[in-house]
């Protein structure tokens, strides 16, 4: 059983993981093959290799949103389980003459939509991968400041 806080922080602790340590370096190795390899253009020819970047940003950019939409359906099917698998734990407390649930429903809701939140931002904080290439390979000067 979980707490929905706890979901909610297991959530966004493996995004960060899945999205930026293990996904991120895997493209970063990618890349750093491909120049020990010859395979990325020259730093000399600069057109040529803002474009090689760029069509790696976009490439990158639809597998982001491959693995997004992977979660999503992950996501959902989490959360429409049969009946049998109690994920949540949900409390009925008396308060006087009412009763009410624990954690509200406006509550649970923020958490259910927080993990949403946090896939989003895990996306969103990816540089794009010329930035953080060691400057040995293109000496200091950054091709493009943007971000998928």
């Amino acid at each position: 059983m979980f707490g929905a806080d706890s979901l909610a922080a297991l959530c966004h602790k493996t995004l960060n993981q899945a999205t930026t340590n293990r996904w991120f370096t895997a493209v970063q190795n990618i890349i750093h093959h491909g120049i020990k390899q010859k395979h990325v253009p020259s730093p000399t020819i600069q057109l040529h290799l803002q474009s090689f970047f760029d069509n790696a940003a976009m490439l990158m950019t639809l597998q982001l949103q491959s693995l997004c939409k992977v979660f999503m359906e992950k996501y959902t099917e989490f959360l429409c389980r049969s009946k049998e698998n109690h994920m949540f734990i949900i409390k009925l407390v008396a308060v006087g003459q009412q009763i009410k649930l624990e954690p509200t429903y406006h509550n649970f809701e923020t958490v259910l939509l927080d993990i949403l939140d946090s896939l989003l931002h895990s996306v969103r904080i990816i540089p794009r991968v010329e930035n953080h290439l060691n400057t040995v390979c293109f000496g200091s000067q950054v091709l493009s400041r943007h971000r998928y």
